[in-house]
């Protein structure tokens, strides 16, 4: 976990290579422990390591087994609808937009069970995003435009800037 830890702040300070390295590490080590709740957080930190550099094929991987180690046992988990979005988003960034809307709303449904409020503004603006998407077969703008004025109220409020931002920003992109 300690090497996680590392990892996500090499990634936050812009050190990609190292950061994908010790997440990568970090990630061995949980599995050898096989410690699933771990694990979802920390694939999903590696995964958008991956996703942040363009390795679209391993942060798919990543995002799959992130997906296989979670199960009913754990219970509703606010990671696996994270994960479970962040695969809708990557198929966004992907082009593989037909790919991305069932992860996504499946990820926004289960981040629904078990609000995580930091977690959830990450999710409303993936699907905030793909629902402006000018090759979305479900783009509805009006309903991206409430997730997002929602999204900034709650980000505002819970001081998630990064989440704040980006809703701004795609609000300002409308």
């Amino acid at each position: 976990l300690l090497l996680e830890r590392l990892g996500v702040g090499e990634f936050d300070h812009e050190h990609i290579g190292n950061g994908e390295r010790l997440l990568e590490k970090a990630v061995a080590g949980l599995e050898r422990l096989q410690l699933p709740s771990d694990l979802l957080t920390t694939y999903n930190y590696l995964a958008q390591v991956y996703l942040a550099g363009g390795q679209f094929e391993q942060c798919e991987a990543t995002l799959q087994k992130a997906l296989s180690a979670h199960n009913e046992k754990i219970g509703p988990n606010a990671w696996h609808g994270n994960n479970l979005a962040l695969l809708g988003q990557l198929y966004v960034e992907w082009g593989r937009i037909s790919d991305a809307e069932e992860p996504l709303m499946e990820g926004y449904r289960e981040s629904q069970r078990l609000p995580n409020i930091d977690l959830i503004t990450l999710v409303r603006n993936y699907v905030a995003e793909f629902l402006l998407h000018p090759h979305s077969a479900a783009r509805n703008p009006d309903d991206a435009r409430k997730l997002l004025e929602s999204n900034i109220e709650e980000s505002q409020a819970g001081q998630f800037s990064r989440s704040e931002v980006m809703s701004l920003c795609l609000l300002a992109q409308m």
